[in-house]
């Protein structure tokens, strides 16, 4: 069988569908499927710039939701573009494994162009209409976001099969179009659970937090992400300063950037936290294994934002798989995916108070947060491995094709 891995994402930047890309590639070669790996990348930077990133602004400025309109439309002519060409080299796939809506659209005109036959999975990475407008792209229920949803709902409704990561995905799509429409299956994303271990010693650990220039003696509490409304770390700047005030050492380390950069730096001021939380700005992914090494606890404050969740939490499997418990709040993917007392812990979203309170507990029981991230490490192991979620990608792929073989699906998770 023969899978293309289809994304308008630029799979060489950090992130989230640009990792599950790269893994699954990986993962379906090593299963011995033949899988292509196709995405903008292949494009050069000023040619994206001139054709999709200035025009999707200057037409949102006039227009709201008409700039993402554009950009869909024209990153989908891309990736047409660039299958084209692989199927004059290689010949035709048996399935397209899309994973964004642009890509949905590049497979259906190479079904019209080339009279192909092949299979559209579309893998559901988020509530994309709803995501952007949380954005700012569209004005929530305005013409902008039906155009945009519109835009996700001929994606759904486009695909052979619909692959959610989580089962708040599953439910985003039979909101959008029922659940008797589409096939639609959960299969959560994973990891690379040999780069994604745990320290082999303390020496190594040692190393890991020199590089971040970490004490070695103080609790490191790490939050690894963009920051993004959804992703809630105001609140886990009030929970420093709960824990600050209840005289505990600590270190909370602050990997990322983003539109709220400038608000947590207030907070930070404001309540004075200098010296226990750290702003260090965006880290590649290559160094991420070391960094999660050198922390002890992996914090997810995530909050809902206008009709949508963080949709799966690959930092916080990243973060299991390294043997450090999770602390994230109960919302979207988050609250099946961290196990409440067995792997992490769960708490209320934009609650400061009681994240605090979960913080402190892993922070006086050193026994208890350590037992928690052995059993994090064992849970990603065997639910989340990549070359395992590959398999059974290559099983749901092999059942769309071959409807009749009636190939075995088993949840990952549950």
């Amino acid at each position: 069988m023969k899978i293309w891995i289809v994304t308008q994402t630029l799979v060489r930047k950090p992130g989230g569908v640009s990792t599950h890309a790269r893994l699954l590639h990986q993962g379906l070669r090593f299963n011995g499927v033949e899988s292509t790996l196709i995405s903008l990348d292949l494009i050069p930077r000023a040619l994206l710039r001139v054709a999709v990133s200035v025009p999707l602004r200057a037409l949102n400025a006039v227009r709201r939701g008409t700039g993402v309109e554009w950009a869909v439309g024209m990153q989908s002519r891309l990736l047409a573009g660039l299958m084209q060409k692989h199927t004059r080299r290689e010949g035709k796939p048996d399935v397209f494994a899309c994973q964004d809506t642009a890509s949905v659209f590049a497979a259906q005109a190479m079904q019209r162009r080339w009279g192909l036959d092949t299979e559209v999975l579309l893998t559901v990475h988020s509530a994309y209409g709803y995501e952007k407008v949380a954005q700012g792209w569209a004005l929530p229920s305005t013409s902008g976001e039906r155009r945009i949803l519109d835009l996700e709902r001929k994606a759904l409704l486009a695909a052979d099969l619909i692959v959610a990561v989580s089962e708040p995905m599953r439910a985003h799509v039979y909101g959008l179009i029922g659940s008797s429409v589409r096939r639609t299956v959960v299969l959560p994303n994973a990891v690379d659970v040999e780069r994604f271990s745990p320290a082999a010693s303390a020496r190594q650990r040692g190393r890991c937090r020199r590089q971040f220039r970490l004490q070695e003696d103080i609790p490191v509490l790490l939050i690894a992400g963009n920051l993004l409304e959804v992703k809630g770390v105001p609140y886990a700047v009030e929970a420093a300063a709960i824990l600050r005030d209840r005289g505990h050492d600590f270190r909370m380390v602050i990997a990322g950037d983003g539109p709220l950069r400038a608000q947590v730096e207030a907070l930070i001021a404001r309540h004075r936290l200098e010296g226990h939380v750290w702003l260090i700005g965006v880290v590649s992914h290559d160094r991420m294994p070391a960094l999660l090494r050198a922390s002890d606890v992996l914090v997810m404050p995530s909050i809902p934002t206008y009709r949508a969740e963080e949709s799966f939490g690959l930092s916080a499997v990243e973060a299991m798989a390294t043997g450090i418990p999770v602390v994230a709040s109960r919302t979207g993917g988050l609250g099946e995916l961290v196990r409440d007392g067995q792997t992490g812990l769960v708490v209320p979203p934009a609650s400061a108070e009681e994240l605090a309170d979960a913080l402190s507990l892993l922070l006086v029981d050193t026994d208890y947060r350590e037992s928690l991230g052995a059993a994090a490490r064992d849970y990603a192991v065997s639910h989340h491995d990549h070359v395992a979620h590959a398999l059974q990608y290559a099983s749901l792929a092999r059942s769309a094709v071959a409807p009749q073989a009636g190939a075995a699906v088993v949840r990952l998770a549950g």
